[in-house]
């Protein structure tokens, strides 16, 4: 299954690959921020209204710990 995957996607991956370490360490942690900042709207989207900042600030707190542990 996992070397299927790798097959389908080849020319994307050797694209990827033909970059500089430094560009392909980069684009990796964007990828892992992003997913972090996705977490964090997914946690307020729901919620329209805080009562208080403090509300706020402890619900993104409480989905940043939660992102951490996965």
């Amino acid at each position: 299954m996992c070397v299927s995957s790798w097959r389908k996607t080849r020319s994307e991956l050797s694209t990827y690959f033909k970059y500089p370490e430094g560009i392909r360490k980069l684009i990796y942690t964007t990828n892992a921020m992003e997913n972090f900042n996705r977490q964090l709207r997914k946690a307020t989207k729901n919620k329209t209204i805080f009562p208080t900042d403090y509300s706020l600030q402890k619900s993104l707190y409480l989905a940043m710990v939660d992102a951490s542990s996965k």
